[in-house]
């Protein structure tokens, strides 16, 4: 039987735990599992294309005029943190960063009744 050297077999050791150090995830991965996420809501005349949606904190919200002919924004009418959009018609997007946990009740200040949508924040 021939023996292995104390330098290779040292060798042989170090590199194992290379490989496994490399194996095992990093904070880097944890961070970019939870990164961010943005959903996209489409505003039409007189609606928005989703009637709820459902986030995590830090989450956006990309709100995204599709070539109206009438006046139209976003708003808070309930909820953490008041926000609102531009008015604007034609094409034009707004984003929203959703900090704060809660249920966001959102409209159109112009057209109340028919533009409405929830967002909640886990």
């Amino acid at each position: 039987m021939k023996l292995i050297p104390k330098n290779a077999l040292l060798s042989l050791v170090v590199l194992a735990a290379a490989m496994l150090i490399a194996a095992v995830p990093s904070a880097a991965d944890d961070k970019r599992a939870t990164a961010a996420a943005t959903k996209g809501v489409t505003v039409g005349d007189n609606y928005f294309s989703r009637r709820s949606t459902s986030i995590r904190r830090n989450d956006r919200i990309r709100f995204k005029w599709d070539r109206t002919r009438k006046r139209h924004n976003v708003a808070v009418r309930s909820g953490p943190i008041k926000f609102k959009s531009r008015t604007k018609r034609g094409t034009y997007t707004y984003t929203k960063k959703f900090s704060r946990k809660g249920t966001y009740r959102l409209y159109c200040t112009i057209h109340p009744s028919s533009m409405k949508t929830t967002v909640r924040v886990r």
